[in-house]
């Protein structure tokens, strides 16, 4: 991946949708666009879960059946029971659990509080095109609002039908919000 390249979208890309071309204009610095890209993650990741695939570790309380965890995961690179590595388990990525046991042979992971720690595979293997686009929309929607003059009294406003907040407090457009309609991971927007 080169500087100008992310996952969720390139330099190019956004330009297109800021500007309308491939470049940014020669005033802009093309950093200042690339900060805007990598911001623009957590605020999708707040609406849809995690994009960016990487490796998450999560602790749980053992003496239980399953532990369930707060994102889907698509591998379980490592679990372990009081501090020791573990093979005996079944995930179950798309439900977030990880059982203790087979279906065979369920059984429980060992009593303890944060005794068991998974070390998994979050995010998406493939970032489906209406994730990216609405990434786009926001990018564009983040850097025309940071690019409009103080000095204009109340004319920067945002039309407060055409946004939504996410659960965290992001301002975002609703058509980012309806982009990422079957992924959206909570109902709590304003």
């Amino acid at each position: 991946m080169s500087d100008q390249e992310s996952p969720l979208a390139t330099l190019e890309e956004v330009s297109r949708a800021i500007w309308r071309r491939v470049t940014p204009p020669g005033d802009v610095n093309q950093g200042d666009v690339l900060t805007y890209i990598e911001s623009a993650v957590p605020v999708m990741e707040d609406i849809c879960g995690p994009i960016i695939q990487r490796e998450a570790i999560y602790t749980r309380d053992g003496g239980r059946p399953a532990i369930v965890l707060p994102a889907e995961f698509t591998a379980v690179t490592q679990l372990l029971e009081d501090g020791t590595a573990s093979s005996d388990f079944t995930a179950a990525g798309e439900e977030r659990i990880i059982y203790a046991g087979t279906s065979r042979r369920p059984r429980i992971f060992n009593e303890g509080i944060r005794n068991i720690s998974a070390t998994v595979t979050i995010g998406m293997e493939t970032i489906p095109s209406n994730i990216r686009l609405a990434a786009r929309i926001l990018i564009a929607f983040m850097w025309r609002q940071d690019q409009q003059a103080t000095t204009r009294p109340q004319l920067g406003d945002v039309d407060p039908d055409n946004t939504a907040r996410t659960p965290q407090g992001f301002l975002v457009p609703r058509r980012v919000i309806t982009l990422c309609a079957g992924l959206v991971t909570s109902g709590d927007f304003a």
